[in-house]
């Protein structure tokens, strides 16, 4: 099993957009993706057919055949973390290696994967484990959605923390939604990253007046970024 896990620094940061393009990408090169949302959350259903939005998202930039609870198995009508979710809704918290499961079914009709994780990297889906232990389980290497936004840096390097303490390994950064006409300070955020961290694959992401498409993104993302490379054993 080979993919890309796509993380975030907070909710609502643009990871869906990201996995979108970079479907886009592997699909150009006719390369069969799969993709997969294991957790999601929301108020309301999307469609009859796609409880989040993001799953339809996915599965439209895929050309998925999979049903909606085979790309998100587990859907809360509660905007919150799995764990609290659960709590208010009365589900069952769903147990690691059953999560793990479904991901390894999931991922043997394709050469690759996609997964989205829901919120940060440390959200709790359980009492017992958290976005980063499902991470690590998996062995997917880490992307991590950022935004420019003022305490981005904090929030990065604090998801880095995080994510280097689980032992995941984090291959790229995409700082999402950069301004097009930003300060300074976000038009230093790339190289600042780069130079704390080391990780040498961290660029950004221009600001899009509406929701880009996939085309877009994963162009932007192939000019940037050997994402083939990422994807070797």
């Amino acid at each position: 099993m080979r993919g890309l896990f796509v993380t975030g620094t907070d909710t609502g940061i643009g990871k869906t957009t990201i996995c979108t393009g970079l479907i886009w990408f592997l699909r150009n090169q006719e390369i069969d993706v799969g993709v997969m949302k294991p957790f999601a959350a929301a108020e309301k259903g999307f469609s009859s057919n796609y409880r989040s939005e993001d799953t339809y998202r996915l599965a439209l930039a895929a050309g998925s055949k999979s049903t909606d609870k085979q790309i998100n198995p587990f859907f809360y009508k509660v905007p919150a973390s799995p764990l609290v979710a659960s709590k208010i809704t009365h589900q069952k918290l769903p147990r690691l290696k059953n999560v793990v499961r479904q991901v390894l079914d999931e991922s043997k009709k394709y050469r690759y994967m996609i997964i989205e994780g829901i919120g940060g990297i440390m959200v709790p889906i359980s009492r017992t484990y958290t976005i980063a232990e499902f991470a690590r389980y998996l062995g997917f290497p880490i992307v991590i959605v950022a935004s420019a936004k003022l305490g981005s840096l904090n929030h990065i390097l604090l998801t880095l923390e995080a994510c280097f303490n689980h032992h995941l390994d984090v291959i790229a950064i995409v700082i999402n939604r950069m301004p097009k006409r930003s300060e300074k300070s976000q038009r230093l955020l790339v190289s600042t990253v780069r130079q704390l961290t080391g990780i040498r694959t961290t660029f950004s992401i221009p600001e899009f007046h509406r929701e880009p498409d996939p085309t877009s993104v994963g162009s932007i993302l192939n000019g940037k970024w050997h994402i083939l490379d990422a994807l070797q054993p």
